[in-house]
């Protein structure tokens, strides 16, 4: 940060508590913008620094091109699609960055119908999903030194994993 190396260490307890329970979250949002023809360009954990600690974020990155209001609504609703899916559940905390985004999009605060939409995709991926939830839980459980980079959201971040990681697990 501004010319200067400064080591961020995230704590065990918040990887463990926080950051691991959110891999099916973010494998939902990529399986669905994949199913979408997005270009999925990774899964990336950075920090928003005007929030301290509760301002780190962990999140699936992608690029589409012209989708509906009902897609972008879709695949927002994958996230807590997928915990329900494969957690029995999500809490208000999970999901409500995906609802604030489906209400600035459409003007309500509601995840119907997109969550049922969504369910039905993720049930087509499975063995796609299982390989993207641990491939992203090995990656977090390991202790690495990773270099934060301005990551495709703007943020400051490091991806934990990339496009090509992806889209191998994808392919299966």
């Amino acid at each position: 940060m501004n010319g200067h190396e400064q080591e961020i260490i995230i704590p065990a307890e918040y990887v463990e508590s926080i950051m691991l329970p959110t891999a099916e979250h973010e494998a939902g949002h990529i399986i669905a913008a994949h199913h979408h023809n997005a270009r999925v360009l990774g899964i990336g954990v950075g920090f928003i620094p005007e929030l301290e600690l509760r301002g780190m974020f962990l999140q699936a990155l992608y690029a589409c091109k012209e989708w509906s209001i009902e897609t972008q609504c879709v695949v927002k609703a994958a996230g807590p699609a997928a915990d329900m899916l494969y957690l029995g559940g999500f809490g208000e905390n999970e999901a409500s960055g995906d609802l604030r985004d489906i209400e600035h999009l459409t003007g309500k605060a509601s995840l119907e119908p997109y969550l049922g939409m969504a369910k039905e995709i993720l049930a087509g991926y499975p063995a796609q999903f299982k390989s993207i939830t641990t491939l992203l839980r090995e990656s977090l459980e390991n202790v690495e030194e990773r270099a934060l980079a301005v990551l495709p959201n703007n943020r400051i971040g490091a991806l934990l994993l990339d496009e090509a990681q992806l889209m191998q697990c994808l392919g299966e």
